[in-house]
């Protein structure tokens, strides 16, 4: 169930642009899509962890997804500077 919201989320970006264009106030598919991917970012981190030991699988689980969007803060404010 989780897996087919998640293909449809990003295979039908371009109902979702039209969405969101569309319907500023209503932020259902943005929340949806933040929180793929908090959920993606924290299985791929305690995946990541796990090779190590299971305390390091929790921590890189907090990790990854703060790291992503720490990352896409900087990049995104320094895009429109220029």
């Amino acid at each position: 169930m989780l897996l087919l919201k998640i293909e449809s989320t990003f295979k039908d970006y371009k109902e979702f642009c039209t969405y969101t264009f569309n319907h500023p106030s209503d932020t259902f598919y943005i929340k949806k899509t933040l929180s793929i991917a908090v959920l993606c970012g924290m299985l791929y981190g305690f995946i990541m962890g796990m090779y190590n030991s299971i305390l390091q699988a929790f921590v890189s689980a907090i990790k990854v997804p703060l790291l992503f969007f720490a990352t896409l803060a900087i990049c995104i404010t320094l895009l429109y500077q220029l």
